[in-house]
């Protein structure tokens, strides 16, 4: 935290707005799709439901095939099981250790008609976008982006989560930015994230009686939860919400005290990175640094694993 949530979330309280509505749900809404490249954004009590939401937005239904990335944490793949979706999981390679395209090409010709794919900036680092959105457009299949760890990250100067139809950040507690827990879905098409937005406020349509004609979730993000979420420099929330706390605690000499100042020189830089990776410049923020004494950094790796389910397919494919 920066210390100006305080500020916006008293402002919550003063003007009584403390419903899944307000200024802070709209001024963190408009922040962030201003900062990603986006038309519209659609703020969410967790990245989970963003990433449901997203399915449902694509028409993912029973027995859909959805091709997902296989390294990653559960919730990139539990709301295909949400709208009863079959998950397809593609094997990572191992240069940004996510999804491979060499894997999604061999996925298409087992499963060629697949509802949507998921891919991962996993850890913040970005996905091979050129080739995984070029087989997505080949095979006119929506692209998903779980950039719930990648928010500041981009691929060829454009920002993670704009690649797809669809984006997904997260702002759970340990995330690049924090509102406690919360997400958001970011997106193009603004009239689909309006039914979203009427999909998350339990689809209530405008009567002045309770009237649903469709299926509905209590998944809004809340007024004071936002507030903590907006920054003074609404044009970059991030800038101020670098991720202080790990790198302090992660620091092996057991410095507490450290300075920002000193974390940027052991990091090299201030929680950016530029890696070429065969020709591609990309930038990210890492979402789980691991400072080494010395200056050396690694990322914190942990395979992804499932529990065996009813109509689970694993694709390998390296």
């Amino acid at each position: 935290m920066c210390g100006e949530e305080q500020k916006y979330v008293q402002e919550a309280f003063d003007t009584n707005w403390v419903a899944p509505l307000g200024k802070n749900v709209n001024e963190f809404e408009n922040s962030i799709k201003v900062y990603i490249g986006t038309k519209g954004a659609v703020a969410m009590s967790a990245g989970t439901a963003a990433i449901h939401m997203a399915l449902r937005a694509v028409g993912v239904g029973q027995g859909d095939v959805v091709f997902c990335q296989s390294m990653t944490f559960s919730a990139s793949a539990n709301p295909i099981i949400y709208q009863n979706g079959t998950p397809v999981f593609i094997d990572s390679e191992p240069e940004t250790r996510n999804m491979s395209p060499e894997a999604l090409r061999r996925a298409f010709e087992k499963y060629p008609n697949p509802k949507a794919v998921i891919v991962v900036h996993l850890y913040g680092t970005p996905a091979k976008m050129d080739e995984i959105t070029a087989i997505c457009k080949e095979h006119n299949v929506p692209l998903i982006e779980d950039a719930a760890e990648g928010l500041g990250g981009e691929y060829k100067g454009k920002k993670l989560g704009s690649f797809g139809e669809y984006g997904i950040l997260s702002f759970n507690g340990n995330k690049i930015i924090t509102t406690s827990g919360g997400g958001m879905l970011v997106g193009n098409d603004e009239d689909r994230l309006k039914t979203v937005l009427k999909w998350i406020t339990q689809s209530r349509e405008p009567a002045p009686w309770y009237q649903h004609e469709e299926l509905g979730y209590n998944y809004r993000m809340s007024n004071i939860v936002a507030g903590t979420g907006r920054r003074r420099d609404e044009t970059n929330p991030i800038m101020h919400s670098f991720h202080k706390h790990y790198c302090r605690a992660m620091v092996r000499d057991n410095r507490q005290d450290m300075s920002l100042a000193e974390i940027s020189t052991a990091f090299s830089f201030v929680g950016i990175d530029h890696i070429p990776l065969k020709g591609r410049v990309v930038k990210h923020y890492y979402f789980l640094p691991d400072i080494r004494r010395g200056g050396d950094i690694d990322i914190l790796i942990k395979p992804f694993y499932i529990e065996k389910a009813d109509k689970v397919h694993v694709l390998f494919g390296l």
